[in-house]
């Protein structure tokens, strides 16, 4: 059971911009490794320093001299490279955009290594090994069709195409592209393939994740970083220019905190329709939410496995206060409007959006 909260925006005002920062970044002058800088930034602050936009990166005030120093940008290796995890870094199937269901993997012995922090997609041999590849190589590939008895069907493509070039084929000419759930699949698959021949298959992750676990889509990385040396550089750190580059989680630095600026807090759970009144009574109104910027400041209120009702539902899509929809994240086959009945709208801690039932009770977000 998840405790309820309902949050608020700290100054945030409808259509202008946030009257104060939603976080507050702190230097701290201690050299800990990565694991320990997190845990200091848990128990004095909110958490290490998540960075969403240049707007951020410009708040910064360093107060200390310093080399290089600890952000919370990461690559935890414990949800991708001995498991096939469930996390935002995670190993996706290009057919669903989702994690592993299965848990099956077939990787090669060393792999799968993100040598060069470059090899996010997956490659499959004759002898049924997988390994991690540059998305960007040619390669032949393997799609996979569903037959009237929902079963796949594997079929080999001998034209050499980068990876996101084959996905499109795939999902052009044939259902997706392979995805491999068993060791029965992976047999089938791997007889398809020629001797000495390699060939893409449907896996692929987005590599860097925050402390807080949500993704990263805003990255400043320094020339030739990161580079993965000795596969093993899965934290990152800042110079003093603000340039980022990947290191060993063991190497110690000082740090940066974040202090996140949501001050009002209370234990509240309601359909859609009481939500917005609530937010009308003791606020403006059930969030708006019009860009990017404002969906990020939104999701540093959500708790990790928690979603919250926001503004938008089905009028066709409009907001609580009745203007139209120009932005809208929908989460993978969302909105699918189950039953008939969804229509209103709930967000997730990773940004992405679902229809609900209106009559479901969640927790919520306002705008002050």
């Amino acid at each position: 059971y998840l405790q309820p909260f309902l949050f608020q925006y700290s100054g945030f005002c409808l259509g202008s911009c946030l009257q104060f920062p939603l976080r507050k970044y702190y230097y701290v002058d201690k050299l800990v490794t990565w694991p320990q800088a997190q845990q200091y930034c848990r128990e004095h602050y909110t958490d290490l320093a998540t960075f969403e936009s240049m707007d951020d990166i410009n708040r910064l005030e360093p107060n200390i001299s310093y080399t290089w120093a600890w952000i919370g940008l990461w690559d935890d290796p414990n949800v991708w490279k001995s498991e096939m995890g469930n996390e935002s870094n995670s190993w996706r199937w290009s057919a669903t955009g989702e994690t592993s269901k299965t848990g099956y993997q077939s990787w090669a012995t060393g792999d799968p290594d993100f040598g060069y922090s470059g090899e996010m997609c997956t490659l499959m041999v004759n002898g049924g090994q997988w390994y991690n590849g540059n998305c960007d190589v040619e390669l032949k590939f393997i799609c996979y069709n569903v037959t009237e008895h929902n079963l796949k069907q594997f079929v080999f493509i001998a034209t050499l195409k980068t990876w996101s070039s084959a996905q499109t084929y795939c999902r052009m000419h044939h259902t997706d592209w392979a995805m491999i759930e068993n060791e029965a699949e992976n047999s089938e698959v791997r007889h398809l393939i020629p001797v000495e021949v390699h060939v893409w298959i449907g896996l692929y992750r987005v590599p860097w994740s925050w402390s807080d676990k949500s993704p990263s889509r805003f990255q400043l990385w320094g020339f030739s970083e990161p580079n993965n040396v000795e596969g093993i550089q899965h934290c990152v750190c800042e110079n003093a220019l603000h340039q980022w580059g990947d290191e060993r989680c063991q190497a110690i630095k000082v740090f940066i905190c974040e202090q996140d600026q949501a001050v009002f807090r209370q234990q509240a759970l309601k359909t859609w329709s009481s939500a917005q009144t609530y937010c009308r009574m003791h606020h403006t109104d059930l969030a708006m939410i019009e860009n990017e910027a404002e969906n990020s400041e939104v999701r540093h209120l959500i708790p990790v496995g928690v979603d919250v009702w926001i503004g938008l539902y089905r009028v066709p899509w409009s907001w609580s206060d009745k203007s139209p929809s120009r932005f809208q994240l929908w989460g993978f086959s969302e909105p699918n409007n189950v039953e008939g009945i969804q229509h209103c709208v709930c967000e997730n801690a990773l940004h992405q959006w679902g229809d609900e039932r209106c009559q479901a009770i969640k927790v919520f977000i306002c705008e002050q």
